[in-house]
């Protein structure tokens, strides 16, 4: 993974896009009056109703941002293990010619405990690699499967962020949507009451 930050790819929606995971798109009023009449006159239960539907996508935000988050620290992660796999299959790869196998010495690694404890070990030549699968399971794989599992997995949460900067930026378009329907609406109840010498409610 590159150092430095990476810039986010920008999302265009057309009026026919339907987001593949099921976010609804906001509806845009058009016209406020006629909206409010619509729905009894009451613009107070409008803009409540507004609130609600604003929450949700709110909500929707911090979900799909934690997960982005989660996901960006295991790139790193994967990316961390696989060099580990393919520098142990290069130079401690059984599938040597025995001869030389034998006569290769073992190398010699710091082997972590824990996360600030590291002891120096000696590896020999193996024909297995141990994999933590998350969860305190571990599997043995071969070198090749081991570096087939977690390309697999690199690729496969690369592809799942770009899917979630999508939803975001899909989600913060109707959460947009949502404020100028509110301000819309709450300048129109101002209006409406200030003609009729009622006091406007708090935004």
């Amino acid at each position: 993974m590159s150092a430095g930050l990476q810039a986010e790819p920008l999302f265009t929606f057309d009026d026919k896009y339907e987001n593949p995971r099921g976010i609804p798109r906001a509806k845009f009023i058009e016209n406020v009056e006629e909206h409010v009449a619509k729905n009894g006159g009451n613009a107070e239960n409008i803009l409540k109703r507004l609130a609600e539907e604003y929450s949700k996508y709110k909500f929707s935000e911090q979900r799909l941002v934690s997960s982005k988050t989660t996901l960006e620290k295991k790139l790193p992660e994967i990316q961390k293990t696989l060099k580990a796999v393919q520098y142990l299959k290069d130079n401690l790869n059984y599938e040597k010619d025995i001869s030389e196998r034998d006569g290769q010495p073992p190398m010699e690694v710091n082997y972590g405990l824990s996360e600030t404890v590291f002891v120096k070990a000696n590896v020999r030549p193996q024909k297995t690699v141990m994999i933590w699968l998350g969860a305190n399971v571990m599997a043995e794989y071969t070198y090749d499967e081991a570096l087939e599992l977690l390309g697999k997995n690199y690729k496969s949460a690369k592809e799942n962020i770009l899917r979630i900067q999508e939803d975001i930026a899909w989600v913060q378009e109707q959460m947009t949507i949502m404020e100028v329907n509110t301000s819309r609406t709450y300048n129109y109840d101002v209006i409406e009451r200030r003609k009729k010498g009622e006091k406007a409610p708090a935004k």
